[in-house]
């Protein structure tokens, strides 16, 4: 047998530069507020050039058309700036073109919906909502990783999932690479410093039985399930016994469906 990558030697992880690293934490702070943003987003200027592009897009037609970042960050609010700024940074450390399994709308459109519904469902529950609503956003990284540093493993990988559909995705993951994509993201966050309890979030998803866990935990992978029915399904069983009210689950579910249509538009655009 040939000698098999090691996803967790640090060597193999793409580097996120210090400039991106400072806005990722402090657009997901929780102290953040929309009036602090544009400057901070302007130390990035191709960053800030796509955060404007963005809210002049075919999805934001009629309101106007806008050229400065203070605007384009009225216009999106926090949430969806939270979600765009952090999406377009990490999507600019990778390169998984060369796995031609890889379908980055479709990882961006689960990520983008995971990440509405957890931070929703982590306010219903009176949790902090920003670390949850980041967790949703980067909790299938591992899969972005892996299809760029291992692309012919990951084709591999969804090439097996496509014939065989009910297959899980960590256990065909680990049996080409000896670790779940939950790990590989874990370590690769955790690389790049970001918080704590993010990183943890994200390797405990692949815990057998994570939807009925207490806290975040649980609201994620619940937010994660739910989001891969589109939100049509009814609210996932887990969530009902958690204690939340029936009224705010129903908010919740259409909130998530109402932002579909955008959702399905952001990813288009990431996956450019």
């Amino acid at each position: 047998m040939g000698h098999r990558p090691n996803i967790l030697e640090a060597a193999s992880l793409p580097t996120l530069p210090y400039v991106s690293h400072e806005i990722l934490l402090q657009v997901n702070s929780e102290e953040a507020d929309i009036a602090s943003l544009a400057h901070t987003l302007g130390r990035e200027p191709s960053l800030a050039a796509r955060i404007v592009s963005t809210a002049n897009s075919a999805f934001y037609t009629g309101q106007g058309s806008i050229s400065g970042l203070d605007e384009a960050v009225m216009r999106l609010g926090l949430n969806r700036l939270r979600v765009l700024a952090t999406s377009i940074l990490l999507r600019n450390q990778f390169d998984a073109s060369r796995c031609p399994g890889f379908q980055p709308a479709r990882y961006w459109q689960h990520a983008i919906a995971t990440a509405g519904a957890s931070g929703r469902l982590a306010q219903a529950a009176a949790l902090d909502p920003a670390p949850a609503q980041l967790a949703g956003l980067l909790h299938s990284i591992g899969v972005l990783l892996l299809a760029h540093s291992f692309p012919r493993e990951l084709k591999e990988v969804f090439a097996t999932r496509n014939s065989q559909p009910d297959a899980g995705l960590a256990a065909l993951v680990r049996g080409q690479l000896d670790v779940d994509h939950h790990q590989a993201g874990a370590m690769l966050l955790r690389e790049w410093e970001l918080p704590v309890t993010v990183c943890a979030l994200v390797e405990a998803m692949g815990t057998p039985g994570a939807e009925r866990e207490p806290g975040l935990l649980g609201l994620l992978r619940n937010a994660a399930n739910w989001a891969d029915t589109g939100f049509d399904e009814p609210v996932p069983p887990p969530l009902q016994e958690r204690g939340l009210d029936a009224p705010a689950l129903a908010r919740v579910a259409s909130a998530c469906r109402r932002e579909h249509e955008e959702t399905v538009a952001l990813a288009g655009l990431l996956a450019d």
